[in-house]
């Protein structure tokens, strides 16, 4: 039914399935039982009106929760009969591949346990399973809010969310959709539950950030060409990081309806940095091997828009801080603002306590589809 949604001969389908479960299951004194599977339970759509005694159960009950995917038991079992039990093997499995929670049981993706059984390598394997324009589109077509509560996914974070176990895929814009399909489809889980119909939603693993990270990549001219930005990005070579990203923001109105927020016009960006704010996040976002990414968090006397923590303490720390101009001629005046805001707020603080010893400030203006950057770097002593 995805794949009819997707091509556009989705209530053809859906005459289809209602006519085909009613005479399949319906009264067929040769079938005792029947299961049927799915990401969702469609049961808006009335593909199953003309069943009886149907029992429903979702990635929310705790009926046969353990049942649906691998435990950390058995993933140990078949990695020691493997061979690939090290203990650098179990952590970086359980990484990619555990957190999906069932009812009150955590599992393992099942298709990417026996694709990493296989291989013998750590890889991407379900994600690319199958066809993820359902998911784009839904997420494309959502409001404007969307973007407070997927910016503090991205960032390590959860979301509190109202979830029903059925969905109307007649109505994806509706942004209370989106919740439900990204839950039901693998790519969040939940974390608890909050209240009736209330949860808190979280992305599993790291297979699947890698999903929503590459929506960005794909759309950056290339990833040869983002690879030189970040490289350009870390060696401080911030006039040729300035170049290669006023180059993508000459693309960005494709990049960010591919990606979940808003269209890039000038007359969206002229309102708000969020967009603006979204693009730079996901690009800091591929550096979390090596980066915690803050975004707006709290330190000095405000909250800095974005902070790269760095895992490794000498390395580098980042503090960005954004502003929006009026006009082209006032983009270099409002980044050299946004660098001065960082000091006079004290910024620094926060990654100065967790023991940083340098820190890069990044001041960087937006007009429509300029930027500019300025840069400071300052030592903790």
């Amino acid at each position: 039914m995805t794949s009819a949604w997707n091509e556009g001969y989705y209530e053809k389908s859906r005459r289809f399935f209602r006519s085909f479960y009613s005479n399949a299951l319906k009264d067929n004194e040769y079938l005792q039982f029947a299961v049927v599977t799915g990401i969702l339970r469609v049961v808006k759509e009335g593909i199953f009106s003309g069943l009886n005694n149907l029992s429903v159960y979702t990635v929310l009950d705790s009926d046969f929760s353990d049942c649906f995917g691998l435990l950390d038991n058995e993933v140990k079992q078949a990695l020691e009969y493997y061979e690939l039990s090290q203990n650098q093997n179990i952590e970086e499995v359980r990484k990619w591949y555990n957190g999906y929670k069932f009812g009150n049981v955590q599992v393992y993706n099942p298709w990417s346990i026996l694709n990493y059984l296989k291989r013998k390598e750590i890889n991407v394997y379900w994600i690319n399973t199958s066809d993820n324009r359902l998911i784009h589109s839904a997420i494309e077509n959502s409001d404007k809010e969307l973007f407070d509560e997927l910016k503090d996914l991205f960032n390590n974070g959860t979301t509190e969310q109202t979830v029903i176990a059925s969905s109307n895929m007649d109505k994806l814009k509706d942004p209370q959709e989106v919740w439900q399909l990204l839950l039901f489809g693998g790519y969040l889980t939940f974390e608890e539950k909050v209240a009736m119909n209330e949860y808190a939603l979280k992305l599993p693993n790291y297979e699947v950030k890698t999903f929503f990270k590459d929506m960005f990549v794909q759309n950056l001219g290339g990833f040869s060409r983002f690879k030189e930005m970040i490289k350009a990005f870390k060696n401080l070579e911030i006039e040729k990081f300035e170049e290669i990203l006023n180059e993508i923001f000459l693309v960005s109105k494709e990049i960010l309806n591919e990606i979940f927020l808003v269209s890039m016009s000038y007359y969206d960006t002229s309102k708000t940095e969020k967009p603006y704010h979204t693009l730079i996040l996901g690009m800091m976002l591929y550096l979390d091997s090596e980066y915690t990414v803050l975004s707006n968090n709290e330190t000095g006397y405000g909250r800095n828009d974005l902070a790269l923590e760095p895992i490794n303490k000498r390395n580098l720390g980042y503090i960005f801080e954004f502003k929006l101009a009026k006009t082209e001629e006032e983009l270099e005046e409002r980044s050299k603002e946004a660098l001065n805001q960082i000091e006079i707020k004290k910024y620094p603080v926060l990654l100065k306590e967790r023991g940083v010893k340098e820190i890069v400030y990044m001041g960087m203006a937006f007009y429509g589809k300029k930027v500019k950057v300025e840069c400071k770097m300052v030592k903790n002593n």
